[in-house]
């Protein structure tokens, strides 16, 4: 993983550098979080972020389709959610990151 992040930070502008390298922590922060995504069709994928790629769709691991309006969940394994199609994505926090948010309201 070093290696990627000397590698966004070689390539980039001086000015980038900082911006680029917060979004990569970003990112890795959201690593094997639950995602729920809500699709323009009215599905919902619902598993565990393995990455984002440069076009900005979600891979999502151990995925779970809900279709809309029947109670039958179907596994999918791995899923990859373009983003043209995601209408609404949701992160599961845990409890302290909850508390921790509710202290700033």
């Amino acid at each position: 993983m070093a290696s990627l992040e000397t590698r966004v930070e070689a390539g980039a502008e001086p000015g980038q550098q900082s911006v680029e390298h917060q979004a990569v922590a970003q990112i890795r922060n959201l690593l094997h979080r639950t995602f729920k995504v809500t699709l323009d069709d009215g599905r919902v994928f619902e598993g565990e972020f393995q990455c984002l790629d440069k076009q900005g769709n979600l891979i999502l691991g151990r995925a779970v389709e809900r279709m809309g309006g029947t109670s039958e969940d179907r596994q999918v394994g791995m899923v990859l959610v373009p983003r043209a199609h995601c209408k609404d994505v949701s992160v599961q926090i845990l409890s302290s990151e909850r508390e921790a948010l509710m202290c700033l309201v």
